[in-house]
């Protein structure tokens, strides 16, 4: 580095080595070019920065014979003399950046006086290359960014989001940085770091005489209501409290039967559980399916035999599906029951009633396991994970 133009006043600790190299001329007056020159630091421990100064304006008037003046020049005078050495005098430190204290620099010297300046001033200039100890940069002061930072977290699981709020009085221009914004769920663990625009923070910081002492943190999302993601997560109580419903679905229905027909019996035989696939569309959060297999008594003609009522039973299979299932905050689980339906999928009987021939009557189910298991899952395999519990 170059420069004799800044001046910085800071501590300034130095020793002289190498051997003494002059330029002169014959009859010159010795001028010692270490007695003019300063090495000055600022800036904070581990950042610190060194300058240059030499003072062409001291040695020339500490020497006014030297360079053919009266012991009172004009700033004029002077500075035309200082033009003249431009580029002569000069020299360049080990190093002026990242210093800390104890760090140890040297100074070499550039000097190349030429024979027409020798002819002009009688000098005769004397100096060694110097090494120089950093001493003196102030300690940055620690500081905590988490202090006064609040990192929460809200909506409903899987889909949550955080929010960081507050503010970092230290450093201005601080913000942070959260690894994960969206799509959170209870036990997530999200990373938050300290950042700032274009620049390593730590050398940002310490340029406000701060230093941080965490630049990130980890926070675990929890208290966030949560859409069950399995069967098992959904409490007794409640799956109680949905098959009775879907009880009191079909009795309704059965009740909308043709007169002589009736419900015999309605068995729950398991769960179909679905939830989306990570980052994929559904239209629901979950869907939960309680499977039935229902038996009806039947009284009405058949194709068999037009001209008597049989009776009989018949056998089909059905569901009630809820969605959108969740767990609160305090534990408890939560489901819109009245949003919950039956399949309107038409299952033809063998009976009917007579008129221009026989008008069949018609269930809301499925003849099989399997038709109901392809409408229900299948259908939605390529976008849903699923759980099945029928047997």
């Amino acid at each position: 580095m170059k420069n004799f133009k800044i001046i910085r006043l800071m501590a300034l600790s130095a020793g002289l080595v190498s051997c003494a190299v002059t330029f002169s001329g014959c009859g010159a007056e010795k001028i010692n070019l270490n007695d003019y020159l300063e090495v000055n630091y600022e800036g904070y421990d581990t950042i610190g920065v060194a300058s240059v100064h030499f003072d062409f304006e001291k040695m020339i008037k500490d020497n006014p014979k030297a360079f053919g003046i009266d012991a009172t020049p004009t700033d004029k005078k002077i500075m035309k003399i200082e033009n003249d050495f431009d580029g002569v005098i000069d020299g360049t430190l080990s190093e002026d950046t990242e210093l800390s204290n104890g760090d140890s620099i040297s100074y070499k010297w550039d000097v190349s006086m030429t024979d027409k300046l020798s002819e002009k001033y009688k000098v005769e200039f004397v100096y060694e290359d110097a090494d120089f100890k950093v001493d003196s940069l102030e300690k940055a002061e620690e500081f905590d960014p988490f202090e006064n930072i609040n990192v929460t977290f809200s909506g409903i699981a899987p889909n949550g989001s955080v929010s960081i709020t507050g503010s970092i009085d230290a450093v201005p221009s601080l913000y942070f940085e959260s690894d994960k914004t969206s799509g959170l769920k209870n036990g997530d663990v999200v990373k938050v770091t300290l950042d700032c625009y274009g620049d390593d923070v730590e050398s940002y910081c310490i340029q406000y005489g701060k230093i941080p002492t965490v630049l990130e943190k980890e926070f675990t999302v929890e208290g966030l209501s949560a859409y069950v993601s399995a069967i098992d997560e959904i409490p007794e109580d409640m799956q109680e409290k949905m098959k009775n419903q879907a009880m009191d679905g079909f009795t309704a229905n059965a009740a909308t039967w043709v007169e002589g027909n009736s419900m015999e019996s309605a068995e729950f035989i398991g769960y179909y559980f679905l939830t989306p696939k990570e980052s994929f569309y559904a239209s629901s959060n979950n869907e939960l399916y309680c499977v039935y297999k229902i038996t009806a008594n039947v009284k009405g003609y058949t194709e068999e035999n037009t001209e008597e009522e049989q009776t009989g039973q018949e056998v089909y299979y059905t569901y009630y599906r809820y969605s959108d299932i969740m767990v609160l905050e305090d534990g408890t689980c939560s489901v819109d029951l009245s949003n919950g339906y039956m399949t309107n999928n038409r299952l033809n009987s063998k009976f009917g009633s007579k008129g221009w021939g026989i008008s069949y009557y018609y269930f809301y189910g499925y003849s099989d396991l399997d038709s109901m298991f392809n409408e229900c899952v299948t259908k939605k395999i390529s976008d849903c994970n699923y759980e099945s519990t029928v047997q």
